[in-house]
């Protein structure tokens, strides 16, 4: 050591070859740091987008699959249907004309549903023994081998398989073909005695990935909440491995894992429809190659530059006698005459690699603006299905997608035109003069109404509006569509429906707002002459009970988010709409009892519904009665069960946080050494955003994620402190601090002394 000192002070060369090379390293490190600073988001930002393309396939799949359990739900609870799965004999001379009626219904009901996922549907009658279609009836022996083409000596366990009574709502794949069943009837305690089957068509769920190449080694699977496949791609091999979420929480992420000595970048997703798990496996040098390639390339730039840099370093140093800046101007013009032209090229290149890499980032931003109107359509859909829990969660989310919503007044109106006609086998000229027409009517209504207006299109012949009312009533809207109406008709030969709600004062009404529109449009197609149609000259069938879908979706939002205050607005729309505007029958009574018990049964699922089954029982008494007094008492208590629900609800989910915050104290506790322990570090490491680790912890614990973490690191330096001679700077190492004056101020913040200070006092 004090050669090299002695060496430094007295020969020149060694002193400027010294000095240079310490210029030199620094600018190469800080460049260094920058690069892997900026390979490291460029990667983030690949790994985020094909994350956001499995999520977009996987919304588009849920809607399929939540329409698909509408069409079966509709099946199931059909009267005309589930008398006949429940006949006991065929020998009744009216059971072949209730079974063509029942045929006629179910092909009525599929050729309805415009859902490409369905292959097939058929229904297995337990007490006759015999398979309907919407074709036709079979007996179920000749069905199962002639039609399925499936093993006789499997057909008892078949049927045995299809009356189980788990097959709720279930998703199976029977040999290569993936099945939805569902028992029926759909009553809880009631043995099955038949189940509904629709077969899916797996490539066309495999169609919503299309846009992933499963080329060199890429490969993604689908699976339900027992971990069984219900479908992979490519088709024809075999997964080379699955991945283990044992560990992993979360409903999305990204994992890297080592997969038969590949390092494999694991994306998944989880459906919060149905809980399939989607997971797209790709190798790392398929996912980064052009990013690997880039770091193999700066890498060998780096080393010449060093090398080349070294030389300089020398040659600078044999020239200590002149000025530096006539060493600066000597080396530009050596450089501009030498041999190193064609490393000035690689500086070259690699600023062109550079602004590709930007360029690259700039059309995934003008990609993402392109999605923009996805973005809108999938909003107003969970406005519409009832989705959201507050006025602040709509602002925020609307925001985020640049929607600026502000009234104080909206309607939903309901347009479709060729209000007669299906339209299920169309033709691509015929769908494109329905899209034009649709535009026309869009244009028209954005011309002549001044009021804001969003549109959703409900399908390809309807549309829902919702339109911001400012001074305006929905009278007024309705003399303006009116006008609209004629105009339309006039210009363009066409005669729209139309259907408007009542006036609501919140968006977190819109979706009874639509509700009301729907119902305002179908009433109006079914009465001549009637074109337009407010839902107030509704006059309510009185027969039938008031429950809809997004209802019940609302109900079950309120739960979860123990929002005491709208469940019981809820509570009040149910009651006045069965019980104040319509007469129900006492079979009509049961069956809204039956789905608010269903509905129970969805929140509490089927571990936790037996602890309230007894209650709901006798609640269905107090509806029999259906007196007014009864009719209360039936309200409170169902209200009761439902708050203890959603504190439940809210129990097991703090329960799950804190066990989550106990693991990234344990974690912190084992790492605090590490320097680089950060929010950034623990959201790696847990699949969760750093937003909510620190929101988390800040909500368990009571102090910030910082505070915690400098507190720990120095308890641990006290306790070196007091029990080893080590000094201050490697104490401050030991303990996770880069610096010794960082570790100084920190310790000097929590006890009011510096390190040295409290040694000398203990």
């Amino acid at each position: 050591m004090k050669r090299i000192k002695k060496l430094y002070l007295e020969n020149p060369i060694f002193k400027f070859m010294a000095s240079y090379s310490a210029v030199l390293l620094l600018p190469l490190i800080i460049c260094m740091a920058g690069y892997q600073v900026s390979f490291k988001i460029v990667e983030e930002d690949i790994k985020t987008t094909n994350l956001t393309m499995i999520n977009h396939s996987k919304n588009m799949i849920d809607s399929q699959i939540q329409a698909l359990n509408g069409l079966v739900m509709q099946v199931a609870t059909n009267p005309t249907i589930t008398s006949i799965v429940e006949t006991k004999s065929i020998e009744d001379k009216m059971f072949y004309y209730e079974v063509d009626k029942a045929i006629q219904l179910l092909s009525t009901i599929v050729r309805h549903t415009n859902l490409k996922m369905v292959e097939n549907i058929y229904i297995y009658l337990e007490h006759v023994n015999y398979v309907m279609t919407p074709l036709t009836l079979y007996k179920a022996d000749f069905y199962y081998e002639h039609i399925l083409a499936k093993d006789k000596a499997l057909y008892r366990e078949w049927t045995t398989q299809l009356t189980n009574e788990k097959n709720h709502d279930k998703y199976l794949v029977e040999g290569d073909q993936l099945e939805h069943r569902q028992v029926v009837p759909v009553k809880f305690n009631t043995p099955a005695s038949g189940a509904i089957v629709v077969e899916l068509n797996e490539e066309e769920i495999r169609k919503f990935f299309n846009a992933i190449d499963f080329n060199e080694g890429c490969y993604m699977y689908i699976e339900d909440e027992d971990g069984n496949i219900i479908t992979q791609l490519p088709k024809e091999e075999e997964i080379p491995a699955r991945i283990d979420f044992a560990d992993i929480e979360g409903t999305e992420g990204i994992v890297e894992q080592t997969i038969n000595g590949q390092k494999m970048i694991s994306l998944y997703a989880v459906s919060e429809v149905n809980g399939w798990r989607y997971t797209l496996v790709l190798p790392e040098q398929v996912i980064m190659k052009d990013l690997l390639g880039l770091k193999q390339f700066t890498g060998i730039l780096f080393g010449t530059t060093f090398v080349i840099g070294l030389w300089i370093c020398y040659y600078m140093a044999t020239k200590n006698g002149r000025p530096l800046k006539e060493v600066i101007k000597y080396l530009k013009e050596s450089l501009l005459v030498s041999d190193l032209d064609s490393d000035v090229d690689d500086i070259d290149n690699l600023g062109g690699t550079i602004s590709k890499i930007l360029s690259q980032n700039h059309n995934l931003q003008e990609e993402l603006e392109k999605q923009q109107p996805l973005l809108e359509t999938a909003f107003f859909q969970r406005l519409i299905r009832g989705e959201f829990t507050s006025e602040k969660e709509i602002d925020l989310i609307a925001h985020s997608i640049n929607l600026t919503i502000q009234s104080n007044k909206y309607i939903v109106v309901n347009y479709r035109i060729f209000a007669n006609n299906d339209f299920y086998t169309i033709d691509t000229q015929t769908l494109k003069e329905v899209n034009v027409t649709l535009v026309l009517i869009k244009n028209r209504l954005k011309q002549s109404l001044a009021n804001k207006m969003y549109f959703y299109e409900v399908d390809y012949l309807t549309t829902a509006a919702i339109i911001e009312l400012n001074q305006e009533s929905d009278y007024d809207i309705f003399n303006q569509i009116e006008a609209i109406d004629k105009r339309i008709i006039e210009e363009y030969n066409v005669t729209p429906s139309w259907g408007i709600s009542n006036e609501f004062t919140s968006l977190l009404e819109a979706w009874r707002g639509y509700e009301q529109a729907r119902k305002a449009l179908k009433k109006g197609v079914e009465i001549e002459g009637k074109s337009i149609l407010c839902y107030k000259e509704i006059v309510e069938n009185t027969n039938q009970y008031y429950y809809p879908t997004a209802f019940e979706q609302r109900f079950i939002t309120y739960v979860k988010g123990t929002d005491a205050t709208n469940l019981s607005y809820l509570f009040e729309v149910l009651s006045a709409e069965n019980f104040e505007k319509r007469n129900l029958e006492e079979s009509t009574r049961k069956k809204l009892c039956m789905e608010i018990s269903s509905t129970v049964a969805k929140i509490a699922g089927p571990d936790n519904y037996t602890c309230y089954q007894e209650s709901l029982e006798q609640l269905e008494k107090l509806m029999t009665c259906g007196d007014a007094e009864s009719i209360n008492e039936y309200f409170e208590k169902l209200y009761e069960i439902y708050i203890e629900l959603g504190n439940d609800f809210k129990k097991t989910k703090s329960q799950s946080q804190t066990k989550l915050s106990n693991k990234i104290i344990e974690y912190i506790n084992e790492v605090y050494v590490d320097p680089s322990l950060g929010l950034g570090m623990i959201a790696s490491k847990f699949n969760i955003s750093e937003g909510y680790v620190s929101s988390l912890f800040k909500e368990q614990t009571g102090i910030n994620f910082a505070e915690y973490v400098e507190s720990y690191r120095i308890k641990k330096a006290c306790e070196l402190l007091m029990d080893t001679s080590l000094n201050i700077n490697d104490i401050g190492q030991q303990i996770g601090y880069n610096s010794v004056q960082s570790f100084r101020r920190a310790f000097k913040r929590i006890h009011g002394v510096s390190p040295s200070e409290l040694r000398k006092k203990r």
